[in-house]
């Protein structure tokens, strides 16, 4: 197969189960909002901060590590040695898990600390699993389970929330119980347990995932600054009101991440099979950063009117703030997806320590900004200080490629998206949903301009193909 077909049908397959997913998660803001209120949304929130905190340090990431090495080889069998193998560390790290986070949870006075252990639990479940399916080509196995997690985690949250009148607790047990059951549909299938054999278990293959799963322990500590540090902060100086708003401006950037995640899963399958060093991977891999750019933004663009349109059917009144920050917060996320996909090709040439590096240099710079603007600018300090963080994170990223592979990404052609990003910002924040709906089809022309090569070769193939079924229909009479 050759490589465009395969990231096609990766991505498709991705695509279907995430657009269940996204919608499914998109469409229960309104149970979300309705019956939760701001405060307790955003102790939530601030809970699951520190539990992915915790979890991504102590458990290394090794879900990465052990999908990477398996992509060393062909052999199921030979795959085992380095899913059990890497499987030592995640035991490890469970009991280690186990161990700190009560004492944690006491010092940070969280409430419900067994539904956030349990939490932490199913997240590292989901992670372990997921990685697995896809290491051995299960992609339609993830995909189905991923929507069978979506389907009982929202129908839970409406039985709890809404008929027994339970409180925000009702989010940690929903996604538990969403969870294990994915897991359980991904272990039917791929038969981890069952497997297992002490002989797959390879001390020098641990050694090499231990090595390079490492520094991503570092980095997800600054990778957590990075994201969820501003949370903190926001609930310290502004108050928990304000951080569920926050985290209510987060939720719109699910349209965004809808198709750029089945990308980037479809995309990592086919990077970690591209490691030479050759003029053709350099021009592979430029070609592919530029164009997943523009697709980035010309995606950021039609959702800012969007969302300016659909807002006040979506969200109650008690959530209004979180309005006037989406838009920055959409852009950032831009430089946060865009984040992943170069990190993907780091990762591909084993260079975890730059990851690391670039995180921390990102987390340095949200954190100083954060702190100097958001006594002044108030909650949209933090998106704001997020954007500049992961831009230079970006930054980092690509320089480093370019020291590894004949790469480019190109500056100069992509500087009008600046002045475009500010047009469409002051568009939306006019709240005239006739300029939002001009903004829109102005954002649809942009895309097509941007992208008229290929819209060109899919009318001129699915003109090719129509004119072979013609002939085929005519010969046929």
């Amino acid at each position: 197969m050759s490589e465009v077909k395969k990231v096609v049908k990766s991505t498709t397959i991705y695509f279907i189960g995430s657009i269940s997913s996204k919608l499914v998660a998109f469409f229960m803001l309104k149970v979300y909002t309705t019956y939760i209120s701001p405060e307790d949304f955003g102790t939530y929130d601030v809970a699951v901060s520190y539990v992915t905190l915790i979890t991504s340090i102590l458990f290394l990431d090794i879900w990465s590590g052990i999908m990477r090495f398996t992509f060393d080889y062909e052999g199921k069998k030979d795959k085992f040695v380095a899913v059990y193998s890497g499987g030592i560390i995640y035991a490890g790290s469970t009991l280690l898990f186990t161990i700190v986070f009560f004492p944690l949870a006491n010092y940070l006075k969280l409430v419900y600390p067994m539904l956030i252990y349990l939490y932490g639990l199913a997240l590292c479940f989901q992670n372990l699993y997921g990685y697995i399916a896809r290491s051995f080509g299960q992609n339609i196995v993830f995909m189905t389970s991923g929507i069978l997690n979506t389907f009982i985690n929202a129908c839970m949250n409406v039985i709890l929330i809404i008929i027994v009148g339970m409180n925000y607790k009702a989010l940690y047990i929903s996604y538990i119980l969403g969870v294990f059951t994915q897991c359980y549909v991904i272990e039917r299938k791929i038969h981890l347990l069952s497997n297992f054999k002490t002989s797959y278990i390879n001390l020098n293959m641990l050694k090499s995932i231990f090595k390079f799963s490492l520094p991503l322990c570092t980095n997800s500590l600054f990778y957590w600054i990075l994201t969820y540090y501003n949370k903190i902060i926001i609930l310290k100086r502004l108050g928990s009101e304000y951080n569920g708003n926050y985290a209510i401006a987060s939720k719109f950037t699910l349209a965004l991440t809808l198709v750029s995640s089945a990308f980037l899963m479809a995309w990592q399958e086919l990077a970690y099979g591209k490691s030479s060093v050759d003029k053709y991977t350099g021009e592979f891999y430029s070609k592919a950063t530029n164009d997943y750019y523009k697709m980035l933004f010309c995606g950021s663009i039609m959702l800012i009117p969007i969302i300016n349109i659909i807002f006040p059917f979506l969200i109650d009144k008690s959530y209004y703030t979180a309005k006037e920050i989406t838009p920055i917060y959409i852009i950032a996320t831009v430089f946060v997806i865009f984040s992943s996909f170069l990190g993907s090709i780091l990762t591909t040439y084993k260079k975890t320590n730059i990851i690391f590096i670039s995180t921390m240099s990102a987390s340095i710079t949200n954190i100083t900004l954060l702190h100097l603007s958001i006594d002044k600018l108030g909650l949209i300090s933090a998106p704001l200080s997020l954007l500049i963080g992961y831009l230079v994170n970006c930054l980092i990223r690509i320089l480093i490629i370019k020291r590894t592979i004949d790469y480019s990404f190109d500056f100069k052609s992509n500087i009008y998206i600046i002045p475009l990003y500010i047009l469409f910002i002051l568009i939306y924040i006019t709240n005239n949903i006739y300029f939002n709906i001009i903004a829109f089809l102005l954002a649809s022309i942009i895309t097509m301009y941007l992208f008229r090569t290929y819209i060109l070769k899919v009318f001129k193939t699915s003109s090719i193909f129509r004119n072979k079924c013609g002939e085929k229909n005519y010969y046929a009479k």
